[in-house]
């Protein structure tokens, strides 16, 4: 068929035999137009094609449209000979528009389907056809698809009678070859306009090319294709098939298959990346693309083109990003702490194995998900806004780089609360961009928790150092007060009625003297003197103390046991414990209520350390302490036994009362819980060991009037009242008393000849010489005098400082007259 010449097309026979010659025809229509599309434009061929589908449907208008790849744009591409000439004289070709603005023919697009109008008048949404449009009666429209986007439209109308299957059937063989071809063509246009231009701009660049000619074997290569190899242009080898042997071993299988593919018509290129014998004897990664650019009539590939890049250096450096990755994951499945990576729009994109565990069913459906989107109320209860917190510093760190950290509750897999402190860091690819960031979260629950006893620990110690400061002025006040009262009850007759004051003076000096030990023993300084006493007896004594310190408005209910709850205790700090709980309690009732204080014996199994988080196995006197009191919630709960944690006023509570109780009982190797709701009041249980039955039988006696001597005792003593009232109660006892105000004055009288003194009772902390000085110096000289150390100081930190061998005796301030006699005489008895 000679360029130019129109296309001849046979129309459709009728009567029984139509089908198979109608099937007849169409590949006779198909045989033209692949013999036409190759001595012909595209544009001619289109038109060719038209007028091929028209002659086969008996159709007088023919229309081919491209639709873009977003599926919302047309294209005019070609009317048929028929329409051009006859029917239609409307402008628009070439000219591009919206599916919006189409007409009914455009029902193929929006159903994807083949449509067909064959009352097109009655169709109640068409639209008006544009002027010098030719009529329309009935109308077949078939969209043409590649993959899952239709790329053409092909229609036809006006046949004289109803269109059909048939005619569907021709329109979409016809079409499928004519877009084949359509493709085809654009590739050899394209490729005709710029095979001048992209070989004078590759031969000077990394990029090879090549030329190969089948039929003829001719080859040609750019001067590139030949150096990257590290051959001389043009030099090395040949032809496709000395290039061919160069491919390594293992990729010549994969080259061979894509090959195979375009020479025979299957595809028209090829890509492949495989590895090609460097002049070295090495091997290069090459990637190459082959296009097929001329087929015979038969559609295998005549002639092919193509290009061939080194890609060494891209291919080591991908290796090394996938060691890379590799080390990364293996070191990041083995780590204790969470790891998780995170792309540019804080998705997630890797989890390790911690991170899973720690996140169970979360962590298993994170990829890909926000942390907002993990359902952070079902994670963390109440906690959202620690979440919000993680996502904008997450943020914060892709958009601007750098480094990031926060710290959360997680809800672990386990159920536990636990809380994670997680740091960000950028990820940036190759070029230097941030493609990312990587969480590393680790479970400091524990190290919190240490942290707040350690703080706990040091604000006890500051108040322990406090304490100790003041201890021994005040001790020595209350040492006073104590030994006066006490001498001068002992010189009154019983029936005096001055005698109730003096205990009431008495009695007050005992409270500010536990006052001052308990402020010692919540630090845990003070050392206890514990003996076996009885816990319903302590509840009996402090019983009327308790009822005028909550006040007339709070009922006080006590139940005490009905059997002894024998425990080694501090009578007096077991009493501050109570004390203090019921100024909490009545703090709680500021318009009444009832204070409940019941106690009981009880036995606690092996499993209730496990059950309950403290505690341990054994038998226990337990006092409740119950009030209907305003409550707590969660989280005043927990600081409640902090030292200076008060939810008071100003001015209202110091913050020590609780500290206190929870000091005093660690000392007594005893432990306390608390239960309490807001509105639902208050329960304090304690626990305290009880004593074994030898203890029980061991219970003091009270001795009404302490043993007195006749032996010589040296006192030194700075302060003149405490030595004043010390003196005067041991004389009134019957022992010769030597006096001294400060240390030196202490060592020149023991050393003095003739003194005869059997004790020496000395203050640890004086002017000129401490006691420990006075005593060393006189077992220097070689007298073994025996000694008894006093002090308002604890005895904790006096041994601390090195104030005392093992097994001195010392007696705390303040002591009781009757305490002082007692230990006096105990040492003077141990000479044998």
């Amino acid at each position: 068929m000679e360029a130019g010449q129109e296309l001849k097309h046979a129309r459709p026979r009728r009567g029984a035999r139509a089908r198979p010659l109608r099937n007849e025809s169409i590949m006779e229509a198909r045989l033209r137009l692949l013999e036409f599309a190759g001595t012909h434009t595209m544009d001619a061929f289109l038109t060719a094609a038209l007028d091929e589908m028209e002659a086969l449907s008996g159709s007088t208008i023919g229309f081919y449209h491209f639709l873009e790849p977003d599926q919302r744009t047309l294209t005019l591409q070609n009317w048929s000979t028929h329409t051009l000439k006859d029917m239609c004289r409307a402008e628009g070709k070439g000219s591009h528009y919206s599916i919006d603005q189409a007409g009914v023919w455009c029902d193929c697009v929006r159903e994807r389907r083949p449509v067909i109008h064959n009352d097109f008048a009655a169709l109640p949404h068409r639209k008006g056809l544009p002027e010098n449009h030719a009529p329309v009666l009935r109308e077949m429209v078939v969209p043409v698809f590649r993959g899952n986007l239709i790329t053409a439209i092909i229609g036809v109308g006006n046949k004289p009678t109803d269109y059909d299957e048939h005619d569907v059937q021709i329109l979409s063989r016809l079409g499928d070859l004519s877009w084949d071809i359509v493709e085809r063509k654009r590739t050899e246009e394209q490729l005709q306009v710029s095979e001048n231009r992209l070989r004078l701009t590759l031969e000077g660049s990394h990029i090879g090319i090549w030329d190969w000619d089948i039929r003829t074997g001719q080859w040609y290569a750019s001067p590139t294709f030949y150096t990257m190899l590290g051959y001389e242009p043009h030099r090395g080898f040949s032809g496709h098939g000395e290039l061919t042997e160069r491919v390594h071993p293992e990729d010549l299988p994969l080259v061979a298959r894509k090959m195979e593919k375009v020479l025979t018509g299957g595809f028209d290129e090829y890509t492949c990346e495989v590895r090609m014998r460097h002049a070295d004897g090495s091997y290069r990664w090459q990637r190459v693309t082959g296009i097929g650019v001329d087929h015979d009539r038969d559609g295998k590939t005549t002639r092919m083109l193509g290009i061939r890049v080194d890609i060494t250096d891209r291919r080591e450096a991908e290796e090394a990003l996938a060691q890379r990755e590799r080390d990364f994951r293996t070191l990041a499945e083995n780590s204790p702490d969470n790891v998780i990576r995170y792309d540019r729009d804080c998705r997630v994109l890797y989890t390790n194995h911690q991170a899973r565990s720690t996140l169970g069913g979360h962590g298993e459906h994170a990829l890909g998900r926000t942390p907002l989107e993990m359902s952070p109320e079902g994670l963390i209860p109440g906690y959202l806004h620690e979440v919000e917190a993680y996502q904008s510093a997450l943020q914060g760190v892709i958009a601007k780089g750098g480094m990031g950290e926060v710290e959360m509750h997680v809800m672990a897999a386990s159920g536990e609360m636990q809380t994670h402190s997680v740091r960000f860091t950028e990820e940036r690819d190759a070029e230097g961009r941030i493609v990312g960031a990587l969480a590393i979260g680790r479970d400091v629950t524990e190290r919190k928790k240490l942290m707040e006893q350690l703080n706990q620990s040091q604000k006890m110690e500051a108040i322990g150092q406090l304490a100790g400061g003041v201890a021994h002025d005040f001790n020595n006040i209350l040492t006073a007060i104590i030994g006066f009262g006490n001498l001068a009850k002992m010189r009154m007759k019983a029936e005096d009625p001055q005698m109730t004051l003096i205990d009431q003076i008495l009695a007050a000096s005992d409270r500010a003297a536990n006052l001052t030990r308990s402020l010692l023993a919540f630090s845990r300084k003070q050392v206890i003197i514990p003996r076996p006493v009885d816990v319903n007896g302590i509840l009996g004594t402090v019983e009327k103390l308790l009822a005028r310190l909550i006040g007339e408005d709070i009922e006080l209910v006590t139940r005490p046991g009905k059997q002894s709850l024998i425990v080694m205790a501090d009578e007096g700090q077991i009493e501050q414990v109570l004390l203090n709980l019921a100024t909490n309690a009545r703090d709680a009732m500021p318009k009444g209520g009832t204070l409940s204080i019941s106690t009981e014996a009880r036995r606690l199994g092996k499993d209730f350390p496990a059950l309950h988080g403290f505690g341990r196995q054994g038998r226990f006197a337990l006092i409740t302490v119950s009030d209907t009191g305003v409550g707590m919630d969660a989280r005043t709960r927990m600081r409640i036994f902090e030292p200076f944690f008060t939810t008071k006023e100003l001015g209202k509570g110091t913050g020590l009362g609780l500290s206190m109780v929870y000091g005093i009982l660690q000392q007594h190797e005893g432990f306390i819980n608390v239960y309490s709701e807001p509105g639902k009041g208050t329960t304090f249980r304690i626990y305290l060991p009880l004593a074994d039955m030898a203890a029980a039988d061991a219970l003091p006696e009270t001795e009404a009037r302490p043993p007195g001597g006749t032996e010589t005792l040296l006192l030194a003593e700075d302060d003149e009242v405490v030595r004043t009232m010390t003196s005067g109660i041991l004389r009134e006892f019957g022992y010769r008393v030597l006096e001294a105000a400060d240390g030196k004055e202490a060592l020149e009288k023991a050393l003095a000849p003739g003194m005869g003194i059997d004790l020496m009772i000395l203050d640890v902390v004086m002017p000129k010489m401490s006691g420990k000085e006075v005593y060393e110096a006189v077992r220097r000289e070689g007298l073994e005098y025996r000694t008894l150390f006093i002090s308002g100081y604890t005895a904790d930190l006096l041994n601390r400082k090195g104030f005392f061998e093992d097994g001195a005796h010392y007696l705390s301030k303040p002591a009781s007259p009757f305490d002082l006699l007692m230990k006096i005489r105990k040492i003077l008895d141990e000479r044998g």
